[in-house]
């Protein structure tokens, strides 16, 4: 009997289509870079750190996830805004780079995990595609007397040496992955966000689930071994 439990509640890992939601108080992101070789700074401090909400789609197996698209992982307002140049839509990060006299604000930000995969106690390490879905940069360089808007749209790897984490506990499972993509374009500007996304998902307790499998299989084992009654009439 203690064999059929055994085999009744061990089941092999199977391909599982999750979906966890960023934790926004405990998922930050940096902004650092270069415009024509100079060193972006903050425009005024906490600028270039912004918070992210949103959610995590892959397939789960085991300890691995494996993505495909269809996360929306979006920065929030930053609590340091308004940034110059003024512009539109949501403030995600002001900087600045001196050298220049130049100004720019990233605005409206989000991005999606579109290829590859994450394991727990192993660093991204450029095995996961980020894609940037929406989002622009307004920006002023001298001599210029007025204002431009570059649209941010580009793939990256998840070049993060850090470790990534999936673990379980009271019926919560805990993704944490930290980040670290590099986008550039034809202006100069090479920008890099660094940080650590948490996102969470509600599952099954084990203990709860293992049991209910057994009780099950005690009940079909139970049903196949009891005798038929004789009729009487």
């Amino acid at each position: 009997m203690l064999t059929a439990l055994v085999c009744l509640t061990a089941s092999p890992s199977r391909a599982a289509l999750v979906s966890y939601d960023v934790e926004a108080s405990l998922s930050s992101l940096s902004l650092s870079g270069t415009f024509l070789g100079q060193p972006i700074s903050q425009q005024s401090p906490g600028s270039l750190t912004d918070f992210w909400d949103g959610t995590i789609t892959g397939d789960l197996v085991g300890s691995t996830l494996t993505f495909s698209g269809g996360s929306a992982v979006i920065a929030l307002g930053n609590p340091h805004a308004p940034f110059v140049p003024a512009g539109s839509g949501v403030e995600n990060y002001g900087g600045q780079v001196v050298a220049y006299g130049a100004i720019a604000a990233s605005r409206d930000l989000s991005f999606d995990f579109t290829a590859g995969s994450i394991t727990h106690g192993v660093g991204p390490g450029g095995a996961s595609t980020v894609t940037m879905l929406t989002g622009r940069s307004d920006y002023f360089v001298p001599p210029s007397t007025s204002s431009s808007s570059l649209s941010i749209g580009d793939f990256s790897q998840n070049n993060s040496a850090s470790l990534v984490s999936i673990s379980q506990s009271l019926g919560v499972e805990t993704l944490t992955l930290p980040m670290m993509f590099t986008f550039s374009t034809d202006s100069g500007v090479i920008q890099t966000l660094t940080g650590t996304l948490v996102a969470t998902r509600s599952v099954p307790e084990p203990t709860t689930a293992m049991l209910g499998a057994a009780g099950l299989g005690l009940l079909s084992m139970r049903r196949r071994r009891s005798p038929i009654e004789p009729h009487r009439g």
